[in-house]
């Protein structure tokens, strides 16, 4: 378990497959997690609070993802499936006091 706390892009997967992160915190940063070019990997029970920007951002083909059971609170954004980030599995996730739960783009 990581606690992740006053950083600019963390927890960053930048082309990386079949990893899992599994409870982590991600507390007053400007993106929780932030998947680039990733794909396969499994994000299971983390927390994810206070974010400036977003609390999940798929970015630039990030695919065949599973996100599931993480709770998301107090971020300006739940969560941004940007464009090309295909096939991913957004599941039994808890997304509570923000703008917006999600916005996707361009995805399948």
């Amino acid at each position: 378990m990581a606690l992740v706390s006053n950083f600019s892009n963390r927890l960053r997967l930048n082309i990386v497959e079949n990893s899992y992160l599994i409870n982590n915190t991600a507390l007053n940063n400007n993106y929780g997690f932030r998947l680039s070019s990733s794909s396969l990997n499994n994000i299971t029970s983390n927390s994810i609070s206070n974010s400036n920007i977003y609390g999940f951002f798929l970015q630039s083909s990030s695919n065949n993802n599973s996100i599931a059971n993480n709770s998301l609170n107090d971020n300006a954004h739940g969560f941004i499936v940007g464009p090309f980030s295909n096939y991913n599995l957004i599941s039994q996730n808890i997304v509570s006091n923000s703008n917006e739960a999600f916005e996707i783009l361009n995805s399948r």
